[in-house]
């Protein structure tokens, strides 16, 4: 009776919209397997129990076969089955499979109430330039409280922005800090004032730096200043051997036409000075033709180790295929190249120091140069400070705040040179 009687307080056409497809199924078979159970339960029940033996015996002949039927179903006796246990199982299932339903119909209506909730939110809500900042405190109540906390703390600040501050100003430095020398340069139509040495070694070092900084994916602005450092180098020393092979080629044609002139005037046979004249004449194309070729290998040299450098790079930091986290390990190939990038950068005013002093002179160099040189490292070591001064990252980016701070003292150097020698001059 009690599980009739909680069958009846279940609303079948409610669970049937809140319950999963294959439950709903189940559960209407089972009941149309009960209902037919019943039905025939009942139709057994309607039917005759008794047998009528006096009839039997009225029409049968053989009577001693009606004496064994009658004997057989007077001691027949029915098997009392206990399904109690089965009964109880059936009702515990019950109260289960009930408990979880009216637990499915209550989050359905926590969530039907939220999506309702939603839904008035989105028809009341007012045009984003219209919302003013008690709306946005009312809406997200966090913010005045992180306001506060870090107001309290001293550190409010928007993440990120200092570092990418000192490293577009570095990146500013560094943009102009060539602009100087090759002005210097084109006006004296020469690149003498600097030591080839000097910038190759630079080359160099900005080449490993470039590697070191795409293995080991560091700060974008790190990446777009080592680029730049290289295809300046590229284009610094382009410019200085294009001015030394065209004074080179005009020493020579000129040294030729003078030596064709001075045996014109002093032997009687012109044949050969003529001759020298002519050769002199016919080599200018030649040099332009050289010139030319030169100016398109260094074009083409810088356009691939920018478009190398790009890919590279996109590769190693946007197209990573993990959770996009800091990775601070410390990989020895990068690094490896970061320390030898170092080493270089510090090392590499030393051939122009020394040219300096021997020729008592800075006549060629850009002292503007300098100057951008000194803040663009110095900025650029202040942006990697500025990122973060964990151990772990500092470690990382060792090599490159030694490979910017090592060739400040060197710098200083070359700052007392011009003073020394301008003022002796």
């Amino acid at each position: 009776m009690a599980t009739s009687i909680r069958a009846a307080a279940i609303n079948w056409s409610k669970l049937s919209v809140t319950l999963p497809q294959e439950t709903v199924v189940s559960l209407q078979a089972f009941r149309k397997r009960n209902d037919e159970v019943k039905r025939v339960l009942a139709e057994l029940k309607e039917q005759n129990t008794t047998v009528d033996f006096a009839r039997y015996r009225k029409v049968l002949k053989n009577q001693g076969i009606i004496d064994q039927a009658e004997k057989a179903v007077g001691g027949f006796k029915p098997v009392a089955y206990n399904l109690d246990a089965q009964l109880s199982a059936i009702d515990q299932f019950e109260a289960k499979a009930v408990s979880k339903a009216q637990k499915t119909v209550q989050q359905i209506e926590v969530e039907l109430k939220d999506l309702h909730a939603t839904l008035n939110n989105i028809e009341g809500s007012r045009p984003i330039d219209q919302l003013t900042v008690d709306d946005i405190v009312v809406a997200k109540p966090e913010i005045t409280k992180n306001i506060e906390e870090s107001l309290k703390k001293g550190n409010f600040s928007i993440p990120g922005y200092k570092e990418k501050f000192a490293g577009y100003l570095s990146i500013l430095c560094w943009l102009i800090v060539f602009t100087p020398q090759l002005l210097e340069n084109y006006k004296r139509k020469s690149g003498d004032g600097l030591s080839m040495t000097f910038l190759v070694i630079w080359l160099a070092g900005d080449v490993f730096n470039l590697l070191g900084v795409v293995m080991q994916d560091l700060l974008v602005t790190m990446f777009v200043l080592a680029l730049y450092y290289t295809v300046a180098d590229m284009g610094l020393i382009w410019q200085v051997i294009y001015y030394q092979r065209q004074h080179y080629d005009e020493e020579e044609i000129l040294t030729e036409e003078t030596s064709g002139l001075i045996g014109s005037s002093s032997s009687p046979h012109t044949y050969d000075s003529i001759t020298t004249t002519s050769s002199a004449t016919t080599r200018k194309p030649n040099q332009a033709k050289k010139t030319r070729l030169l100016n398109w290998i260094s074009a083409c040299a810088i356009v691939l180790v920018t478009v190398i450098s790009c890919y590279t790079y996109y590769n190693a930091h946007w197209n990573r295929t993990d959770d996009g986290s800091e990775d601070n390990r410390l990989n020895w190939l990068p690094q490896t190249m970061g320390w030898t990038s170092a080493v270089l950068y510090v090392g590499s005013r030393i051939p122009q120091i020394l040219k300096n002093w021997r020729n008592k002179s800075t006549e060629g160099l850009s002292f503007g140069m300098f100057i951008c040189a000194v803040l663009g490292n110095v900025l650029y070591t202040s942006s990697i400070f500025l990122k973060s001064m964990e151990t772990s990252y500092i470690l990382t980016n060792l090599s490159w705040i030694v490979g910017s701070t090592g060739t400040l003292v060197f710098d200083f150097i070359i700052f007392v040179q011009f003073f020394i020698y301008e003022k002796s001059k």
